[in-house]
């Protein structure tokens, strides 16, 4: 004979799944979605995507640089933290830009192992939202010739 427990599992195992997912999510503490971070539970009104484009202004996939537009993000961060410039909703200069798009650039260079670029912008696109729209600036914000 079966436990009423198991029945209940059984029957309704997606309601069953959530729950232990929900249970063991609370005794693990700070995990999604259940988390406190920013990052999880709020969303600023605007964003920062990067890309890489060539010297005929053409995308370049950033695998080739063994990267990825989230990696480049996280690296634009992480570059404006360490040099402390405040960024965020396109508040950076374009002296900062210069900056930071250096150091970004420097870091994916070391991944550029073969030659076939002569020139590499790296762009920013900063969404934002306004008047009810969602509006879009793109900026290169560093370029590098390679010959």
């Amino acid at each position: 004979m079966k436990s009423h427990f198991l029945t209940f599992i059984i029957k309704y195992k997606f309601i069953a799944i959530a729950l232990f997912y929900m249970f063991f999510s609370l005794i693990i503490g700070e995990t999604h979605p259940f988390s406190c971070f920013p990052m999880y539970s709020s969303f600023p009104n605007w964003s920062y995507a990067f890309y890489l484009a060539d010297e005929n202004d053409k995308l370049i996939p950033a695998e080739q640089f063994q990267t990825t537009g989230g990696k480049m993000g996280h690296t634009y961060y992480s570059v404006c933290s360490s040099k402390k410039i405040l960024y965020g909703n396109g508040m950076e200069s374009d002296k900062e830009l210069q900056t930071i798009g250096k150091e970004m650039m420097d870091l994916i260079a070391l991944n550029n192992k073969s030659a076939k670029y002569s020139n590499i912008a790296l762009h920013r696109i900063y969404f934002f939202y306004q008047n009810d729209t969602i509006k879009q600036q793109n900026k290169i914000i560093y370029e590098r010739n390679f010959e």
